[in-house]
């Protein structure tokens, strides 16, 4: 699908640059958007987002070293310009991230990104989802988690 560029102003370093976040937009979906990692994106943030699950309409979001395409500085009144599809998606991303951290025996084998395409992931052992959002996982029960070790990643 297209997706809008983001619309952004010079930020405080080389690299970097603010967001003005708008109705609807989450951290996923504007990392995804960014085309940056999900946990370094939500780690340039910490100071800024304070709650998750509030709204962040309105606040300004540090986006630093977006994948080239995806963003454009823009003057006051410009609109959007749409760019080329995007093909990753954030949930998917921190799910495989997850899996790489605490699964070095491949017990979650079925988490691949294949099969994780257009939120396959919902069908994974361990993966609860409500209108194609991951809403648990859970890893620490006898049929899913035997056998994981490792450390979760940040904000995955």
């Amino acid at each position: 699908p297209n997706v809008a560029k983001l619309q952004v102003s010079p930020g405080p370093k080389p690299g970097c640059y603010w967001y003005k976040a708008h109705s609807g937009d989450y951290m996923s979906r504007v990392a995804w958007l960014a085309g940056v990692p999900l946990d370094r994106f939500m780690m340039d943030n910490v100071d800024y987002v304070k709650d998750l699950d509030a709204s962040l309409e309105g606040i300004d979001l540090l986006v630093c070293n977006p994948k080239q395409g995806r963003f454009v500085a823009l003057q006051t009144g410009a609109k959007p310009i749409p760019s080329s599809s995007a093909t990753s998606d954030p949930q998917l991303e921190a799910l495989l991230r997850i899996k790489s951290a605490v699964d070095n025996a491949n017990h979650l084998k079925q988490w691949t990104r294949e099969s994780g395409a257009n939120s396959g992931y919902c069908q994974w052992r361990g993966i609860y989802c409500g209108n194609k959002m991951v809403t648990q996982l859970i890893l620490n029960n006898n049929r899913v988690g035997v056998g994981l070790r490792g450390t979760m990643p940040p904000a995955a």
